[in-house]
């Protein structure tokens, strides 16, 4: 399983777009009057979007076109050694 570096690129954008939510919800924890209906919002805004990304887009983006892809592969070789 070489050459993934296509799956590994999408792999890093899918996790720094999850951060991106988590970062908003930290730097607001920060503020000195804070309401705490609008951390609750980030947090939660943050555990769909690390939810949706993480769990379905990298399953279907990555995983799955990963193991289509080595899948193919094995096909072709098995079709040329013959």
């Amino acid at each position: 399983m070489t050459n993934f570096w296509l799956v590994g690129i999408m792999l890093m954008l899918l996790h720094d777009i999850t951060d991106v939510t988590l970062i908003f919800g930290r730097g607001y924890r920060e503020k000195k009057n804070l309401n705490k209906y609008v951390l609750h919002f980030f947090y939660t805004l943050g555990f769909l979007n690390w939810l949706f990304w993480r769990d379905f887009v990298l399953f279907y983006a990555c995983i799955f076109t990963a193991i289509k892809y080595d899948l193919y592969e094995f096909k072709q070789d098995l079709t040329e050694k013959e």
